[in-house]
């Protein structure tokens, strides 16, 4: 089912692949040996901070803000020509700007643009989007992330990706930062002077610590998880899974990961002991109804498995709807199908005609409604 090309990275995000990549390792080993050498602190930007000045190459639109004015509030947008999100989300930062007239100025800063002639791409761009892009518009000093605003905004932020945008209070210090589509609770309170920026402070410290934490975590798996790939390589599958729980305890930011991992390896050479493992996790991923869903589904669809343990199946597609409060028709899908597989007909045919209830609520695309009512008449075919 196209549906189901799910990939264990998808589910469970990039880590899998970015530990087994040779250029990370690479990547790994090259800070650590910038980080021995002596050189001057970076700046750095976080909310409360005073924000930094408003150096750009060049005022594209709208009357120039040479510096932030005390009691009065801004937002400054960073976004490029070549950036999809960024051009979705131009329209809804007008609409603030409308909404907000007189109140805060809307500040939108080009970054990350390339080539010699960015400035012209730039004003070009903003020219062909008219009253779309109704607010100030800034180009950065220098292409790349060399521009005075990439660095001293983006980069000491940490900002990795944009859109991303400030908030600059009538004290001209960063009230709160985040995605652009995000800014109408909190623009709304700083303009009522109900935002708390110690609280948004703190909060955000505790963010950074822990994502700092997980990056920690993250070079020390890379390293680490060279003993799984090697294992894999050589065929060793019970070597790769005893690798895979050490894994699994000393890297548990990344338990989902290894988990899924350690069950699909499991599958390809110890079916019981998959199945015995699978039913550990039933509790432990209670909050993640799709890992569930994925390990229910690839037993229930796998025609390379000599002994399916249907009733394992059942029983994690059923946490997984449980957790979805059974609105999630690709889930309720899975869950129709086990039921099936484990005896229940009638009761699958009233789960699937569920299911194809919800994916057209949904607007599911056809092929996809398709495969579940070809699924539904087997059920009833079943039935008869």
């Amino acid at each position: 089912m196209k549906r189901r090309a799910m990939t264990l990275a998808t589910l469970a995000g990039a880590v899998l692949v970015a530990l087994a990549s040779p250029a990370t390792l690479a990547q790994d080993a090259a800070q650590q040996e910038q980080a021995q050498a002596p050189k001057a602190a970076a700046p750095t930007l976080k909310i409360g901070d005073k924000a930094p000045a408003l150096k750009v190459g060049k005022w594209v639109k709208g009357t120039p803000v040479e510096k932030f004015e005390t009691g009065k509030i801004y937002v400054v947008e960073f976004w490029a020509t070549w950036c999809g999100p960024c051009r979705k989300s131009i329209p809804h930062i007008t609409e603030l700007a409308h909404q907000y007239k007189d109140k805060v100025t809307f500040i939108g800063v080009s970054v990350w643009e390339s080539g010699d002639d960015y400035l012209e791409s730039v004003t070009s761009f903003v020219e062909s989007m008219g009253d779309k892009m109704d607010y100030v518009v800034a180009a950065d000093d220098k292409a790349g992330d060399k521009g005075t605003m990439a660095q001293t905004w983006m980069a000491a932020s940490k900002q990795r990706g944009i859109p991303a945008s400030f908030i600059v209070n009538g004290e001209g210090r960063i009230a709160w930062i985040g995605h652009p589509m995000e800014l109408d609770d909190t623009v709304a309170q700083v303009v009522a002077g109900t935002w708390d920026i110690t609280k948004a402070a703190t909060a955000a410290a505790k963010q950074a610590e822990e994502e700092a934490a997980r990056e920690a975590q993250m070079a020390g798996a890379r390293k680490d998880y060279q003993k799984v790939q090697q294992a894999m390589e050589a065929g060793d599958l019970a070597e790769a899974v005893k690798a895979l729980d050490v894994m699994i305890e000393n890297y548990p930011a990344f338990g989902l990961n290894f988990k899924m991992q350690k069950f699909d390896t499991l599958l390809k050479f110890n079916e019981p002991g998959a199945y015995a493992f699978a039913r550990t996790l039933a509790d432990d991923l209670a909050g993640e109804p799709r890992a569930l869903n994925y390990i229910a589904w690839t037993i229930l669809d796998n025609e390379d498995l000599k002994t399916p343990d249907y009733a394992t199946a059942l029983a994690l597609a059923t946490k997984a709807a449980d957790a979805t409060k059974r609105k999630d028709w690709m889930i309720l899908d899975t869950l129709a199908l086990a039921t099936f597989k484990t005896g229940d007909v009638s009761k699958a045919v009233e789960l699937q005609t569920t299911t194809i209830e919800l994916a057209r609520a949904d607007k599911a695309d056809e092929d996809e409604i398709s495969e579940l009512v070809e699924r539904l008449n087997t059920f009833k075919a079943g039935a008869k």
